[in-house]
């Protein structure tokens, strides 16, 4: 098992998101119960 896997279905993507849209675009995940990280 290497560091990425934690069983089941995943995708992983990045996106780039402008700093002034950054917390409208947290809570579209949210809203559609997305799983995601912020890494900055």
């Amino acid at each position: 098992m290497n560091s990425y896997d934690q069983g089941g279905i995943h995708v992983y993507f990045a996106l780039h998101i402008k700093t002034e849209s950054f917390d409208s675009a947290i809570k579209v995940l949210n809203d559609a119960s997305i799983d995601h990280k912020v890494i900055e």
